[in-house]
């Protein structure tokens, strides 16, 4: 009975400001009573369940989130949800920012820097908003080794904090910071930064051009020195396994330093695309080249770049330049 009235008010989008926030509290206290409801009615069903610790809890989620990013990871076509990593202490604050974007991203909490730091490797989401105040390691800490490290480097960082002088957001972004919003924020300011981040996000070209020369970025000034040491060791990868047609992730990852669920959500943060579709596009871009500059065989370019099968490469060479390399080499 409570529960329609509060959701018609949230979708009519009516109020604004501080009457926004609180109708959003309402909704969030109304869905914890439901649930609180629900688990009441189904004690007797739940208690012959095994009872499971919030460690486990975590563990199970964590696992549960790597099964499907594998499964996407699958499927070239899925439109992936962008994935958002809120690190804070405090727990009424987590839940506030799970419900205001769990419909838009998908989600995944930490309680202090140490938890989001191991999790932000573990999972590589595509963005980060943490509190700056916290135990064991503060946000500002956390900021700093998330930049540092190779797998984490390139993921944006929005800080949340109610220490809102020049000298202290200035602190922030000397640590790595992306973003830096002051207590008490707007949340629909939050969700439109998050939004910019992403999309402002500039993307690297590793692959070469149709001649051949090597193209570093695309255009990349503010390239960071951990995301442009993983993009030439990428690169190097890639070129050294180039004639192998068995190549597989995992093996690659293996000389990044890299799970394969690492490589993929770094190499495709960084790229836009998967890495193999990236070493796809390699290869063809170096079989251009080859085409056009040697009196190689089609046959001869396609086993040199890592096609197993003359014919298969002749259509992925066609549909990625528009033409067969024999047509190519006969004009």
């Amino acid at each position: 009975m409570v529960a329609g009235p509060v959701r018609k008010l949230q979708e009519a989008n009516v109020l604004k400001g501080e009457w926004r926030e609180l109708i959003d509290i309402v909704a969030r206290n109304v869905d914890n009573l439901e649930k609180v409801v629900s688990s009441v009615l189904e004690f007797k069903m739940g208690a012959a369940q095994p009872v499971v610790d919030d460690a486990t809890a975590h563990q199970m989620a964590a696992e549960k989130m790597k099964e499907n990013r594998l499964a996407q990871m699958k499927q070239d076509d899925t439109e992936e949800l962008a994935s958002v990593l809120i690190v804070d202490d405090n727990d009424d604050m987590r839940r506030y920012l799970r419900t205001l974007l769990a419909d838009k991203f998908y989600v995944i909490e930490a309680p202090d820097g140490q938890s989001g730091l191991r999790l932000a490797r573990e999972n590589v989401p595509d963005i980060v908003v943490s509190d700056v105040m916290m135990p064991v390691m503060d946000g500002l800490q956390f900021c700093r080794h998330l930049k540092e490290d190779g797998v984490t480097s390139h993921i944006p960082v929005i800080l949340l904090t109610a220490r809102g002088s020049d000298e202290q957001q200035m602190e922030g972004y000397e640590h790595g910071a992306d973003a830096y919003l002051t207590k008490p924020f707007n949340a629909q300011l939050l969700v439109a930064r998050i939004y910019n981040l992403l999309k402002s996000r500039q993307l690297l070209r590793l692959v070469p051009d149709a001649e051949g020369a090597q193209q570093a970025t695309q255009p990349a000034p503010q390239l960071s020195s951990q995301d442009k040491i993983f993009a030439d060791a990428l690169k190097e990868a890639f070129l050294r396994n180039m004639a192998n047609p068995e190549l597989k992730m995992d093996q690659l990852g293996d000389e990044l330093g890299m799970s394969r669920v690492q490589l993929y959500r770094k190499v495709k943060a960084l790229t836009g695309i998967s890495p193999v579709e990236l070493l796809r596009e390699m290869r063809l871009q170096r079989a251009h080249t080859l085409i056009r500059t040697t009196t190689k065989s089609v046959a001869e370019v396609a086993f040199e770049v890592g096609f197993n099968t003359p014919s298969y490469f002749s259509n992925c060479f066609k549909k990625q330049f528009g033409l067969y390399p024999t047509e190519l080499r006969a004009d």
